[in-house]
């Protein structure tokens, strides 16, 4: 029961800092590179990482050669990154060019499907991926930008050092944010109960951030709680902090 009402209420704290970066030029003051940020308030100890998906690479707008650079990012060698990229590429769009040398390659699991990816998670059936952790595919890969180019500010350290000096013209401009990955986590002082929700939320023409999609990578952080020594006020805003008393 108390690990359901501190999830509750971690989702409802997800929902208010995506109303707060909603609209142009919005900033809640939180880094953009899943970088936790710890705080407490009235008993409660809060984690929440934010992820720009400006950061992240578009596994259907980026080209086979950036795909590699996030693929490698990941640990894995350079042969196996550039396979990967070409299979990725015939994975969505079914080009011959790529076909040979995708299939010869790498084994998918369930087959070529020659549409775009709907999740990240899918590349989990790529035999070569199937060993790596879910949040780190979510953590360099998006579907939700629609962008060829991402921002290194807001990428993963791997994958910003990895970069660096490479493909400038795709890392040098920061592309408008289509989307945001957003985590809260909260444990009661006292209690080794945590209670978490991680969504990942769509930018719309005029309506501000909407909930796309559950975050399937959100594990809590628990050694971020022990950072926690800021106030929440900043985050959430003192009108929600001032409800947390009652709440838990």
């Amino acid at each position: 029961m108390q690990t359901q009402k501190l999830s509750l209420l971690a989702e409802g704290l997800t929902n208010v800092l995506a109303a707060r970066l909603s609209g142009e030029d919005a900033d809640v003051g939180l880094p953009l590179d899943f970088r936790p940020v710890a705080c407490s308030a009235s008993g409660l100890t809060i984690v929440t990482r934010l992820q720009g998906h400006a950061g992240l690479i578009d596994l259907n707008a980026a080209d086979h050669n950036l795909l590699a650079l996030g693929f490698a990012s990941l640990g894995l060698d350079a042969e196996t990154s550039r396979d990967l990229s070409i299979a990725a590429e015939y994975f969505r769009s079914g080009a011959s060019i790529f076909a040979a040398a995708a299939k010869q390659k790498v084994v998918v699991e369930g087959g070529y499907k020659f549409a775009q990816f709907e999740s990240v998670a899918e590349l989990q059936d790529f035999a070569p991926l199937r060993a790596v952790p879910l949040a780190a595919l979510y953590g360099t890969f998006t579907v939700n930008s629609g962008s060829g180019a991402f921002f290194a500010a807001e990428a993963s350290p791997a994958l910003a050092a990895l970069t660096k000096g490479k493909m400038p013209e795709r890392t040098s401009q920061r592309a408008p944010e289509a989307a945001f990955t957003i985590q809260v986590a909260i444990m009661q002082r006292g209690s080794p109960i945590i209670g978490s929700a991680g969504y990942i939320f769509e930018t719309r023409s005029g309506a501000g951030l909407h909930r796309s999609a559950m975050d399937p990578a959100a594990v809590p952080d628990e050694a971020a709680f022990a950072r926690a020594t800021a106030s929440c006020d900043p985050v959430f805003g003192s009108s929600v902090t001032g409800m947390f008393a009652v709440l838990r």
